[in-house]
């Protein structure tokens, strides 16, 4: 919807002064029609001059048109300008539409709607002037909406002028070079809070130095600063502490113990040459021929031509070695014609093509690929010592005649699946190798090795197998945990414990009198005779300590606010007050002075604690599982609790029996009762545990651990039973509730942190977790009211404590991956 036009404000005199000159044109053009007809009349001037007449005033008419037409044009530019909030050029547009309109009936109503624009843009584009602190320039821009013939009883413009006259509304003093440096300070401060964040510590200073260079007050960036170094010192306190900790190693490792020296098994037989076979494997299948074009190429040429393509495509350079080994007799392949035409394939399936189409075959050797015939030599036996693995021969199944019903019972002696160990014929021939006639195969277990007498093509069958067995050798993990576990106590704390005697308030004349305090809340125990115990000076004929009245008792020291934690408690009181609130014992006295013979008496007494406590522990279980195979790692104590309670037992004639002491409460009544106890048990795991995951990659090199962590803790337990009450009366006669048991119903609070995380690592590689670490730290520092504050002796009424506990658990794991008789696959 178009936007409803301003309603235009104009004075009496302005209307008059309007209304005047139209009325004057007007009369004007009817003047000049009256004599156009007149002295067409008297003269005898003939239609042609009356014509051009008429014209003259149409012309006039809709040249004013125009004129409105582009004020309208104007105003609306004006008004874009406005919109998008430019003001300024929005009162340039305004204020040319109202000059462009030359004042008649016809455009007083444009004119009016112009001049309201000019107005309400003018109003606007001072309140930015304010805002920016340009307050000359926004005064005059009001002083030209208030003049007159304008509008100078607008409210808005006149409220405005007087408000920037009142310095309670707008501040004189602010300049837009002010302005421009709070901008500045503002992108400065974040700038520095981001680079605090990032950890760019170095340059969050120079940021906030230069918001003090623009403002030398800002309280912002000093508690920036602040910040920053805080950071800082924590930074030097961790390297500090990681210089103590290499230095600390460095005595340890005093006591490490020697690494035998590793034997190299492959000097008297085993994988000899399984990796480089492997490495040809990987290069037969990874070096890809862009384009075979072989029309009738003898077999020499083509091995030949494999030879120099994989010496190019290679990026190692090293190719591979193709060996033609065919048999003279083989005429079928000496005499083969390769025809063949591949694109993008890899050398291996050429290498399959061509042995298929010559009726030859191949066999990767450890560092040559060999072609050899394919021909049979049953009547030709030759001998062969291999030597094996130590698991070569495995166990299987081997069933004897197949029998009608599987689920049948077999009979004595009879059928049925049997286990047995299998020779090395038996063994070989499950696995294609045929024996002929005299051909045979022994294993001598003593040396594992393996004597095979057979035709040359199936010893090199076997002889394939062999090396393939210990390629695929089944991998194990050999995995180290060790567990550090880190705990460090630290106490530290200063007070002074005052006490003031009465005294005579000077000029009073012995009417007014002072003195301390009272112990209120925080006394130190339930008897004043075991609070006097814990002053220094305590006269001979009382009991009352020197000074009798406190200062300083709402200041708290030792277990008044320092009461340890739940497992503390339960270890330290033998479980007997796990529920109790512990004593509130206060710490120790340090010194004391005391005033006996002064007026008035007086005893200051400080105290203070300095306590620290580490306690460190290593352990390194080692396990050794197959890969893809999970193992865990248990360091951790066994915590039976109770689950399940009978409810508590008591006699229906309980409640008719009192108790009666003598010199206090009401002894316990004769009957029995049973409280709550336990019938059911669980045992909770409390410690830490480690389950590991490791699975070899293919490359034999690379380890892939699946860790889970788990850390638990006994934090407390939680009463929820009440105590069983009864009726009693005490020495005096009053009626008393006594204990009968207090009936505990005790479960226990756990805290457990756990992580699981998936790596892989290098074989060898030691993988670091952290996170496993617990920093609490209590601080409590009082002060008497006004005593505390003076300066210098204000330390005197103060007391001050921080408990800190630190414990920090890692876990180093190492993985090395073994093969069955424990040694290394990939070396030390």
């Amino acid at each position: 919807m178009p936007k409803a036009q301003p309603q235009v404000m104009i004075n009496r005199d302005q209307q008059k002064d309007i209304f005047v000159l139209s009325f004057f044109f007007l009369r004007i053009a009817m003047l000049a029609i009256a004599v156009s007809f007149g002295l067409s009349a008297l003269y005898g001037q003939n239609k042609d001059k009356t014509v051009l007449l008429s014209e003259t005033v149409e012309g006039e008419i809709s040249r004013r048109q125009t004129q409105i037409i582009e004020a309208e044009k104007l105003m609306a530019d004006g008004d874009a300008f406005a919109e998008s909030g430019n003001f300024k050029d929005a009162i340039s547009k305004f204020i040319q539409a109202y000059n462009e309109i030359n004042p008649s009936p016809l455009s007083e109503e444009t004119r009016n709607i112009a001049k309201q624009k000019f107005i309400n843009a003018a109003i606007l584009r001072s309140k930015q002037l304010i805002d920016d602190a340009e307050f000359v320039s926004a005064e005059e821009l009001l002083d030209q909406v208030l003049q007159p013939g304008i509008d100078p009883k607008n409210n808005v413009a006149l409220t405005l002028k007087q408000r920037l006259e009142d310095p309670e509304w707008y501040n004189q003093a602010r300049t837009p070079e002010h302005l421009e440096n709070v901008k500045k300070v503002r992108r400065l401060l974040k700038l520095a809070s981001s680079a605090e964040r990032l950890g760019a510590y170095d340059k969050s200073m120079k940021y906030y130095a230069d918001v003090l260079r623009i403002d030398r007050t800002n309280s912002a960036a000093r508690r920036g600063m602040l910040e920053v170094e805080n950071k800082i010192i924590d930074y030097h306190k961790s390297s500090r502490n990681m210089t103590r900790q290499r230095m600390l190693r460095e005595i340890d490792s005093i006591w490490d113990s020697n690494v035998d020296l590793a034997v190299d098994l492959d000097a008297v037989g085993g994988n000899i040459g399984a990796q480089n076979e492997q490495s040809l494997d990987r290069k037969l299948a990874s070096i890809v021929v862009d384009n075979i074009n072989f029309e009738d190429e003898a077999l020499e040429d083509v091995v030949s031509y494999l030879n120099f393509k994989s010496k190019e495509l290679d990026p190692l350079g090293g190719g591979i070695n193709f060996v033609l080994k065919l048999d003279p007799t083989d005429d079928i392949a000496i005499n083969a014609r390769v025809n063949l035409t591949l694109r993008n394939i890899p050398i291996g399936e050429v290498l399959k093509q061509v042995t298929a189409d010559t009726q030859t075959r191949y066999k990767v050797d450890a560092y040559a690929v060999q072609i050899i015939s394919k021909i049979s030599e049953n009547n030709q036996l030759a001998t062969k010592t291999f030597r094996v693995p130590p698991d070569f021969l495995s166990t299987a199944p081997v069933g004897e005649e197949p029998i009608d019903d599987p689920f049948g019972g077999a009979g004595d002696g009879e059928g049925g699946l049997q286990i047995k160990r299998l020779g090395a014929k038996e063994f070989l021939m499950k696995q294609g190798v045929t024996f002929p006639e005299g051909a045979s195969a022994i294993y001598i277990a003593g040396s594992s090795s393996l004597v095979v007498r057979n035709t040359p093509s199936n010893i090199e069958l076997v002889e394939s197998f062999v090396e393939s067995s210990f390629s695929d050798v089944p991998k194990q993990v050999e995995v180290h945990v060790s567990m550090i576990d880190i705990s460090e106590k630290e106490l530290n704390e200063i007070g002074y414990d005052w006490l003031l005697g009465q005294f005579d308030v000077p000029g009073s004349s012995q009417r007014i009198f002072a003195g301390g305090g009272t112990e209120g809340n925080a006394a130190a125990s339930g008897t004043q005779a075991a609070g006097n115990a814990e002053y220094t000076f305590i006269p001979p004929w009382t009991n009352v300590p020197l000074g009798d009245n406190p200062l300083t008792s709402g200041l708290r020291t030792g277990q008044q606010w320092n009461n340890g934690d739940a497992l503390n408690n339960i270890l330290l009181g033998g479980g007997s007050d796990v529920l109790s609130v512990p004593p509130s014992i206060k710490a120790p006295a340090i010194f004391g002075v005391g005033g006996a013979f002064t007026d008035p008496q007086y005893q200051v007494v400080m105290r203070g604690l300095a306590q620290a406590k580490g306690a460190d522990m290593v352990t390194r279980p080692s396990i050794v599982t197959a890969s893809g195979q999970r193992a865990s790692v248990d360091i951790t104590r066994d915590f039976p609790y109770p689950t399940e309670y009978d409810p508590p037992e008591i006699p229906q004639d309980g409640g008719a029996f009192g108790g009666f002491g003598v010199g206090g409460d009401g002894a316990p009544p004769s009957f029995p009762v049973t409280p709550a106890h336990p019938t059911g048990f669980e045992v909770r795991n409390v410690g830490t545990r480690l389950e590991v995951e490791p699975i070899v990659g293919q490359d034999n090199y690379t380890v892939e651990l699946n860790l889970t962590p788990e850390f638990s803790q006994f934090e407390g337990f939680v009463n929820y039973g009440t105590p069983i009450l009864t009726n009693g009366t005490n020495i005096l006669g009053e009626f008393v509730y006594i204990p009968l048991s207090d009936n505990r119903i005790l479960q226990p609070v756990f805290r457990t942190l756990r992580e699981n995380t998936s790596v892989v690592v290098w074989d060898g590689a030691t993988v670091v977790i952290g996170g496993l670490i617990e920093d609490r730290n209590t601080a409590v520092e009082d002060k008497v009211p006004l005593f505390g504050s003076i300066p210098v002796l204000g330390k005197f009424f103060k007391s001050k404590g921080n408990d800190r506990i630190k414990r920090a658990v890692m876990f180093f794991v190492k993985v090395n991956i073994i093969d069955p008789s424990g040694r290394r696959i990939n070396g030390t």
